[in-house]
């Protein structure tokens, strides 16, 4: 199976997650004609209603478990679509109807005041 390190689409490049998300035989992109199932935790799509990424989460019980959610996309070439699913929400995207690009992803954590501690050994 060929191993992808970036796919080119007509509204910008993804690049893969290194591990895999989906049930793909433990591949990270599934291709089935012209739909693409890709998860990436490095690519964000923007649009122009909503930007939508991946999401990087920090327990507040244990501040050093931090974990990526990647975005889940899946493109038909076809009808020109992109379905993003991500933690149970689906919405879709007709990349020739609206404008709809690409961009590089780099996760950071927000620093929060906290007004009450309540000792989570988050800061």
């Amino acid at each position: 199976m060929k191993k992808y390190t970036k796919i080119d689409f007509p509204f910008g490049k993804i690049f893969p997650a290194e591990q895999t998300f989906y049930d793909c035989s433990g591949q990270t992109i599934c291709q089935y004609g012209e739909i693409w199932k890709i998860d990436t935790v490095t690519t964000a799509l923007v649009t122009d209603r909503k930007e939508y990424t991946p999401k990087l989460l920090q327990s507040c019980m244990n501040p050093e478990i931090i974990t990526v959610i990647p975005l889940h996309l899946e493109i038909d070439t076809i009808q020109k679509k992109i379905l993003i699913v991500q933690q149970n929400t689906k919405e879709e995207v007709y990349y020739e109807k609206e404008r709809v690009f690409t961009r590089l992803w780099q996760g950071s954590l927000l620093k929060r005041g906290c007004e009450n501690c309540k000792g989570c050994g988050r800061c």
